[in-house]
């Protein structure tokens, strides 16, 4: 599947399906006081961060734990009234960025274990266990250091968690799935489709396999990304 080029035009050679189906960033939608997400595909983790002037910041939390006597950090900037930062890990090796804007993130960084300094405008010393990630969310109010679950959720589940990172007296805002209203601080389990799959047209008949059939498979890949 894909698209080719013919005379400067976009041709497809998709013969079936839709390649809408391969994207695997949740949805956002508003509805009232409600943000609804949809488009969650089983087995991911989600933060969901307001923000700012009434914004949203869907964060995927990857499933990965560091070694023993080592913890990483990932700092996402959801503070617009401080502009663009620069953000340093005093404990590591590796400085994290400079000149990072509202509503994004840096990359996570691997550092020792125990007392680490987090140095933004200020210093703030940050308290981290042995083999946990942690996201640093700097909202107007100030930031807060957040574990990440390093499980993966179950086939057919998707992980959500809401942080309200705006300033006292903001407009309430529901974040829901489906039915359900997931609380500010709270992570739920929710219900998620399968990812999407490109297959050839060869390899297809010889699996017998149509557009909407279920297909096993072993990777240690996932995601357009990887």
């Amino acid at each position: 599947g894909g698209m080719v080029k013919k005379d400067g035009k976009a041709v497809g050679i998709m013969k079936d399906g839709k390649l809408s189906s391969l994207n695997e960033q949740p949805s956002v939608g508003r509805t009232g006081d409600a943000i609804q997400l949809d488009n969650l595909v089983q087995e991911t983790s989600w933060t969901v961060i307001l923000w700012g002037d009434d914004q949203v910041l869907v964060h995927e939390d990857q499933p990965v734990q560091p070694f023993p006597d080592e913890a990483s950090v990932t700092i996402i900037h959801a503070a617009p009234k401080r502009g663009a930062i620069d953000v340093a890990l005093k404990n590591s090796e590796v400085a994290l960025t400079s000149d990072l804007k509202p509503g994004k993130s840096t990359r996570p960084v691997t550092l020792p274990s125990g007392l680490a300094t987090l140095a933004i405008d200020t210093s703030q010393e940050l308290e981290l266990e042995s083999g946990q990630a942690y996201l640093y969310i700097l909202g107007d109010a100030g930031g807060r250091l957040v574990p990440v679950n390093g499980s993966r959720p179950a086939a057919g589940e998707a992980a959500i968690r809401v942080v309200d990172a705006r300033p006292a007296g903001a407009a309430k805002r529901r974040v829901v799935v489906g039915a359900e209203t997931i609380p500010s601080g709270e992570t739920r389990t929710v219900a998620a489709r399968m990812p999407g799959i490109i297959l050839g047209s060869a390899l297809a008949r010889r699996l017998g396999a149509k557009v909407g059939d279920s297909l096993a498979m072993s990777t240690p890949f996932r995601g357009l990304g990887d």
